[in-house]
């Protein structure tokens, strides 16, 4: 049975997210998602330093993870076994998911067996950070069924390889420090006659209010919001640094249901991050200036003061 394709996972993406919400409730918590970033780079590293190594080591490695993917579409599959969406037309999309999920692990679970008599096996580092296998000419991209879980997939097949070989020279190499988002300090109000109520934080959002009543509630929700959209821009530039497209028309932030969690939509094509964002989830700070000033911490643009409207934003937050 050869492989009549290259193994890519764009068309299980652009269904996943129709089917996102009726699953939110049994998949598997991501509240680790974009963690430890040096572990990241031992990965990349480990992925890089397989180009040059000899064929055992490569034919491991692609065991290791194609294994590591299968379990993931198989985890994954179990859990939708429990969605019940109401419409009629999200059941639909979840069989249709699901069929189509179901035929990618029979690959994958046919190249496992495929790998050990295969003539060569490659390891490719993409855009320096997208690994990609080759086998016998014919690419997979070692990804999951969620880009949030990436990450922890990448983990776990770097301790196993690391169990077989050893991986000193890897794990000890000094890790990009990538460009975390620093917590500035609380912000201050700015109070002008002609301009009405400001708080403003030391990195440029500006929270606009026409009166001052209730202060130090607005003042606490000012900081809640501030301190998501920093944790926002950390997961985008991980995210952005990971290979994946963010595209601002369609990003958008929305709670889950039945879960602490924000479904966070990075493009049309699906992919998505899962994290603990309520006053994003929960009100319009995004639609209402918030994004301007994510979108240039996270393209590292030249940083200008963003006024972020709060008025109709100061309603309780939302799990």
């Amino acid at each position: 049975m050869p492989i009549a394709r290259t193994i890519v996972l764009q068309p299980l993406r652009v269904l996943l997210p129709a089917v996102l919400l009726a699953l939110a409730a049994c998949s598997a918590s991501a509240a680790e998602v974009m963690a430890d970033r040096g572990n990241g780079d031992a990965f990349i590293r480990l992925a890089q330093s397989l180009a040059a190594a000899e064929q055992a080591r490569r034919l491991d490695f692609a065991w290791i993870a194609v294994a590591e993917m299968a379990g993931e579409y198989r985890k994954i599959l179990n859990d939708s076994a429990a969605a019940a969406p109401h419409k009629g037309s999200s059941r639909l999309k979840l069989a249709r998911w699901r069929q189509a999920t179901q035929a990618y692990l029979a690959e994958l679970e046919w190249l496992l067996q495929r790998i050990g008599a295969v003539a060569e096996v490659r390891v490719h580092v993409e855009a320096g950070q997208l690994v990609t296998l080759l086998v016998e000419n014919k690419p997979i991209v070692l990804s999951g069924p969620e880009s949030s879980n990436s990450r922890l997939m990448q983990q776990r097949i770097l301790d196993t390889y690391c169990e077989l070989y050893d991986c000193s020279d890897i794990l000890h190499a000094a890790a990009d420090p990538g460009s975390p988002v620093a917590t500035p300090g609380k912000g201050s109000w700015d109070i002008a006659q002609n301009r009405g109520f400001r708080y403003a934080t030391p990195d440029g959002m500006v929270f606009a209010f026409s009166s001052l009543a209730d202060r130090a509630a607005k003042e606490a929700l000012c900081e809640q919001i501030a301190g998501e959209l920093r944790l926002l821009v950390s997961l985008l530039r991980e995210a952005k640094r990971g290979g994946f497209v963010i595209d601002w028309e369609s990003l958008e932030v929305r709670p889950l249901a039945d879960s602490d969690k924000a479904y966070v939509q990075l493009n049309p094509a699906g992919d998505y991050l899962r994290e603990t964002l309520p006053r994003l989830a929960g009100t319009d700070a995004l639609a209402n200036g918030g994004l301007d000033w994510t979108r240039q911490m996270v393209e590292q643009e030249k940083t200008t003061p963003t006024v972020i409207r709060v008025d109709r934003l100061a309603g309780p937050a939302t799990r």
